[in-house]
C-alpha cells in the first residue's frame, strides 16, 4: 500500500502537522494549536489522525486527543490533550484546554543481548493466539521444516514464540492478539486502537537475539529474519497497512503456514538440520 509523510508546518498562530500520501496527495491535516482537525477532499480523518500520532510518539509531540468523526469531510475541533503513549497514566478526560509539556530527555541504556525489551502487557487471550498459530506452524513438518514453540532464553523468563528453520531460511515469528480492536501497521510503527505497541522492536530483537545464539552455537554465521503474526478483529483479520515495514513481515494468522511453504532454496537438508540441533540443544540459549 502507498506510504505516507507527515509534516510539521509550524508558522506564528498556525502550528499544523500535514499528512500526505508519498505522491503528494494531501489527505488533512491537524492544527496543534487548536486541536482542529481539518479532512482534505478524498481524505480521511481517521488516517490523518492515526497517521499523526504515529509521528508525535516519535517526536515527542503532544497532539489533541480527537474522538472518531461523524462527517470526515468536515472540521473538528476537541479538546487539546495529551498523547496516549503505553505505560504512561491515562490520559485525563476534562475539557479543559492544556498547553502542550516540553519533550522530557531520556537516558537509555544499552539492552542486555540476552534480555528482549520491555513490552506492554498482553490481553488474557494471548496464549490462545500462539497456540492456535503455533498449529499452523506445525503444518511446515511435512514440506522439510523445523518449528520449534516457547524457546526460552537468558536469564529470565523470555521466550521465542516460534522458531523456524527449513528450506525458506530461518525465521522468528513473534505473535499478538487483539481481538475485537483494529491495528495498524506502519514501516516504523504498531497501533492498536489509536495506541502506539512496541511489536516491531519486540520481533526485530527476537531475531537478532536468535541470529547471534545460533550463530555461536554453529560457529557460522546464521540469518534469522523476523515475522510477526497479529491476531486483531472479530476473525483476525482487522489489520490495516499504511506502509509495510522492509525488515519484518507482517501477517495474519490465515497467512500461515503458505507465507513460508513458497519459500525455498536458501536452505539445503544439512544446514537445516544443523541449524535445527543447535536449536534444540538447551545449552544455545542459555
Amino acid at each position: 500500500m502507498t506510504g505516507f509523510t507527515v509534516t510539521r508546518l509550524g508558522a506564528p498562530g498556525r502550528d499544523r502537522v500535514r499528512v500526505a500520501r508519498a505522491d503528494g496527495t494531501e489527505l488533512g491535516w491537524i492544527d496543534l494549536g487548536t486541536g482542529c482537525l481539518t479532512v482534505s477532499p478524498g481524505g480521511d480523518a481517521e488516517l490523518v489522525d492515526l497517521a499523526v500520532r504515529a509521528w508525535a510518539v516519535r517526536e515527542h509531540v503532544s497532539v489533541p486527543a480527537l474522538d472518531p468523526p461523524d462527517d470526515p469531510a468536515r472540521i473538528l475541533a476537541a479538546a487539546p490533550g495529551p498523547t496516549e503513549i503505553p505505560g504512561a497514566d491515562e490520559p485525563s478526560t476534562e475539557s479543559t484546554p492544556t498547553k502542550a509539556q516540553s519533550p522530557t530527555t531520556q537516558t537509555t541504556a544499552t539492552p542486555s543481548p540476552f534480555v528482549r525489551p520491555a513490552v506492554e502487557s498482553q490481553p488474557p487471550d494471548q496464549d490462545d493466539a500462539r497456540v492456535a498459530i503455533a498449529s499452523r506452524l506445525d503444518r511446515l513438518t511435512d514440506v522439510g521444516w523445523q518449528v520449534l514453540h516457547d524457546v526460552p532464553f537468558g536469564p529470565s523468563d523470555a521466550r521465542l514464540d516460534h522458531l523456524l528453520v527449513g528450506p525458506g531460511g530461518v525465521f522468528t515469528v513473534t505473535t499478538r492478539s487483539h481481538r475485537g480492536k483494529r491495528v495498524w501497521i506502519g514501516a516504523e510503527d504498531v497501533m492498536v486502537d489509536g495506541r502506539p505497541a512496541n511489536h516491531l522492536l519486540d520481533a526485530r530483537a527476537d531475531a537478532d537475539i536468535a541470529g547471534r545464539l545460533l550463530s555461536d552455537a554453529t560457529a557460522t554465521p546464521v540469518e534469522v529474519r523476523p515475522t510477526l503474526v497479529i491476531v486483531a478483529g472479530a476473525i483476525g483479520q482487522g489489520l490495516t497497512f499504511l506502509q509495510p515495514p522492509a525488515d519484518v513481515a507482517v501477517l495474519r494468522p490465515l497467512d500461515l503456514p503458505d507465507h513460508f511453504e513458497r519459500r525455498a532454496g536458501n536452505l539445503t537438508s544439512q544446514e537445516v538440520e544443523a541449524i535445527a540441533s543447535a536449536a534444540r540443544r538447551p545449552a544455545t540459549w542459555h
